[in-house]
Order: structure tokens, then sequence, then C-alpha cells
């Protein structure tokens, strides 16, 4: 028959009293193998409608639909509802859909599950190339507007629960968020030392981590403008390609990324690490210089160095220092600031000394042993009583001379001092 309008087939009924076992009942009584199911509506390939129409526009308790499969203790081998489809063409609004329309404060949709030791929910699909197996779309666009959420695990933690599994299409085990205590969870890379071959120590160093570079931004498409601190995901792929996801320049309609480079900040964690190890490095090596204090080459702003300081090479002082242990500096020195020295004070033989001119003579020449870079200044003082007067003359970057006025009678003695300037 041709319908147009109206129902084909139309149970109603008008009484409030209860129903037990329904305006409408296909029984089975005994072992049913048939492929063609107790009820079956089909619609041609051109139909437009709805096939099956359930309506419960009254109801405010009870079920609108239930189906119900097989009793307890029995064991269920087939399938209690399957929803099948062999087109080959777009399903713009889904295979199976629930549409909820008005506000509603419960569950759109739940499916309870109370001793599995399977899967309540499984979504299998076999070849999605393109698009995703599963999606929870929230596109309220305000503020409130949760994802998922994963209720699971230990009121008081003893042991770890898988809140969420990665796994391989073959199941392997590649990541995980578990439980690791009644208020934390762990987010979970595998990392099994008998999954891996090669290890070696890392090619990667403080240098590495020196050359990252570091930025402030905001997003384009934040109206706040929101700083940010970060990497550019193309700068550190050229230093650190393990850390990015290479994208691609593709755009949706909207000309929005389908693809943008991406960083995970987890992956950086063993070159902070490996920097750190470097840097420690470095920070016993100055420790152990410091503890011997035997300078190659040192500036001095300032400070106390209490214990024995040895300098191979120049050292500059541009304000006080105190040295209260013994020092030597075997290079040049440069004091910008004031020196104040506590203790004794010793010269080498070429900055100061003592000599004689002997009885019966009026002169005595003094050679340094090496040739000093400056023209020295040179103070002498005598020892003992002189005959006449004395001078200091020939006064050059090798040495000196002690002249007196006339031959003295006795050895007189002079200390000197030549002082570089």
């Amino acid at each position: 028959a041709s319908i147009t309008t109206g129902a084909a087939l139309k149970v109603s009924a008008s009484g409030t009293s209860a129903i037990s076992a329904g305006l409408v009942q296909i029984a089975h009584s005994g072992a049913y193998t048939g492929t063609g199911g107790l009820l079956n509506v089909t619609g041609n390939s051109t139909a437009t409608g709805t096939l099956v129409s359930f309506s419960a526009t009254g109801l405010t308790s009870g079920v609108g639909l239930n189906i119900a499969g097989p009793t307890t203790g029995s064991t269920l081998t087939g399938t209690v509802l399957n929803i099948s489809t062999g087109s080959t063409g777009a399903a713009t609004n889904g295979f199976a859909r629930l549409n909820f329309s008005g506000a509603h404060t419960g569950n759109g949709l739940q499916i309870d599950d109370a001793t599995a030791t399977g899967s309540a929910v499984t979504v299998n699909a076999n070849a999605v190339t393109s698009g995703f197996v599963g999606r929870f779309l929230n596109t309220g666009d305000v503020a409130g507007n949760n994802g998922i959420e994963v209720r699971s695990g230990q009121n008081v933690f003893s042991a770890g629960s898988n809140l969420v599994t990665f796994t391989r299409p073959d199941g392997t085990v590649i990541g995980t968020v578990a439980q690791n205590a009644s208020t934390t969870v762990a987010y979970n890379n595998t990392s099994d030392r008998r999954l891996k071959e090669n290890i070696t120590d890392t090619h990667y160093s403080l240098d590495t981590v020196l050359s990252l570079k570091i930025h402030d931004y905001n997003y384009i498409a934040d109206a706040n403008k929101t700083q940010l601190t970060g990497f550019i995901a193309q700068e550190l792929y050229a230093q650190f390609p393990d850390a990015v996801t290479v994208g691609s320049d593709a755009v949706d309609a909207n000309g929005v990324l389908i693809h943008p480079w991406q960083v995970d900040y987890s992956k950086l964690t063993p070159l902070l690490a490996k920097g750190i190890q470097d840097l420690n490095t470095k920070v016993d090596s100055l420790q152990a210089q410091v503890a011997s204090q035997q300078l190659a080459a040192a500036v001095f702003n300032g400070g106390i160095v209490t214990g024995d300081t040895q300098f191979k090479a120049k050292a500059t002082f541009d304000a006080l220092a105190s040295f209260k242990g013994k020092s030597v500096f075997t290079g040049d020195a440069t004091f910008d600031g004031n020196v104040k020295f506590n203790g004794d004070v010793t010269f080498n033989n070429d900055s100061a000394g003592t000599t004689t001119v002997l009885a019966g003579t009026k002169q005595v020449n003094i050679s340094f042993s090496k040739v000093l870079a400056t023209i020295p200044v040179v103070t002498v003082s005598p020892q003992d009583f002189i005959d006449g007067q004395y001078k200091v003359t020939h006064i050059t970057r090798s040495g000196f001379s002690i002249v007196t006025s006339v031959n003295q009678v006795s050895d007189v003695q002079f200390n000197w001092s030549a002082l570089q300037h």
C-alpha cells in the first residue's frame, strides 16, 4: 500500500492502568536460528523519512524503549542491539543518534555495567585513516565547557590504576595516565630497558641547553593577548628535534592550520638533566681550583682569601684584597685600589737588598738578576757613618751604582730598594 500520511501500523492506549506485557509483544519461545529477525523493518533506497519512531513526549517516569538481554545466568553469544549499514556514503547525522533538544540535568547517555570484566563500551573502527574513531564535542564556547571526566582508581590509594591506557594496534602498551597516589596522577611513556637497544651516553650537552632560544609571545587567536613563555617549534627542531612534532602547511576551509608544529615540553627533561650534570662537573672543577687556589689569571673586585694562594699569571685587584695565608704572584699583579700589608713583606733580590762600599773604595755596582721591564726608582740608605757624601748613579734596567765622594776609611753597608713604575 502507498501511504503518504498517517501510519501503516499504529498501536495506542488511552487508559491509565498498568501494562505489564507491553502494547505490542513479539515473542518466540523456541530456539531461534533465523537471519531475518523477529522484527524486521526495511526501507527502500529512496527513503527520506523515519523507518521507526518512538515518541514519549508525555513520559515522566519509566522507560521509553526497553531492550532486555538474556536473564541472569544465561550466556550471551549474540548481540542485544545491532545497528548496521552497508552504505559507503556519508552519514552526516550519524548511523545512530541520540538527540536531546531540551535542557536536562541527568545523563544524556548512560550505560550501566556492574560486574563487567571486559569493556562496558567498545568502539571498534578497523581502518579509520582520517577523522577520529571517537569525538566528544562541547562547542558552546563559554566558560565551564568541560570535556571528559574519567572517574576510576581508588579513594584510598594502595596500588596503581591506569585511568587511561594508550596501546598500538597490536595491543602493546605505549603509555598511560595512572593514579600514583590518592590525589595525583602520573603521565607515563613506556621506558622499559628490556624494550631498548643501542644504549649510549647522549651526545647532547650543556652547550645544547645554552643554545635554546626562549621567547615571550602570545597566540594570534587570543583576543586577550595573554603573554606566555616558551619555544618556537621550528627553532627548537633545529637544536633538539626529539621534542618536536613536525607539522604541515595544510589549512581547512577557514584558513586554519590542520597540522601545526607542536612541542612536547616533557621531552626536554632528559636534555635539561644532562645540562645540569655538565654544569655540576664545571662547578666541581672550579671548587677544586678554589680549594688549591692556584689561579692562572684572576680579577678581584674585593674580598678575602684565607688559604694559601698562588697566582701563575696576571692578577688584577680593583678594590681591597685581604690575603690571610701565603700568596705567591708568579705573574704580573696590578693593584688599582689601596693595598695594606698587616704582616711582613718580602721582596725578591731585584726589588730590595743590601750592599757594601768597602774600605779604601768609593763605589759599589748592583746588577739585577734579570732585565727589568722599566727603569726602577732606586732608594738607598747607609747603615753606618760615611766619609763625605754619597749618591745613586747609572740607573738602568740592568742595575745601578752607589758612589761616595771620597774613599771610605771602613766598610759602609747600604740598604736599597728598586721599584718599577
